[in-house]
């Protein structure tokens, strides 16, 4: 068997899971790590969870990320802002798994979370992180990612809410398919 050629694909994050923390870095003092989960509680004054990881400038990823137990103020600019490689993907405040397409503009290789306007004792956990590196796959294909049908019908009327993402690579070597159930 030979090396497989969309291994760059996958950009890899050190403890995806936050299973023990290890490669990630905090500062402000608002990030545990607690049962496998990055646990964020506000203290009004900021803070964030970073990694330095491989981004290109100029590519195009998706990052996976799943919050759960959030609770924040109300309001569309409070809770988790997600930077990649120096650009902002938005801020996400809803329990979920969240997929984000981005394009890093600036000379860092990082991913951080941050604090996003949020008071004292709003919170949130973050789950799991996953990020796709989508240079190899055509601007139809990007659109496909993009585009959110209301409802899709999988094998004998199985049905999902919302889907999230439908692509093939090039080649048609492979598919992501990704459900948000």
């Amino acid at each position: 068997m030979g090396v497989d050629p969309n291994l760059d694909e996958v950009i890899v994050i050190a403890d995806p899971n936050f299973d023990t923390g290890i490669g990630w870095s905090r500062s402000g003092g608002v990030w545990t790590f607690i049962g496998g989960k990055a646990h964020f509680l506000s203290l009004g004054s900021g803070g964030s969870l970073y990694q330095v990881t491989n981004f290109l400038v100029d590519f195009s990823y998706i990052a996976t990320f799943t919050l759960s137990n959030c609770n924040f103020t109300a309001g569309p600019t409070i809770g988790i802002q997600i930077v990649i490689g120096g650009a902002s993907a938005g801020i996400f405040n809803t329990n979920g798994t969240h997929s984000v397409f981005i394009t890093p503009s600036g000379s860092t290789g990082a991913i951080t979370f941050l604090d996003a306007n949020t008071i004292a004792g709003d919170s949130c956990d973050l789950d799991s992180i996953s990020i796709q590196n989508l240079s190899n796959y055509t601007q139809q294909e990007l659109e496909i990612l993009i585009r959110k049908p209301k409802y899709v019908n999988v094998h004998e009327a199985v049905a999902t809410d919302f889907y999230q993402s439908i692509s093939c690579k090039k080649d048609n070597s492979s598919c992501l398919i990704s459900f948000d159930v």
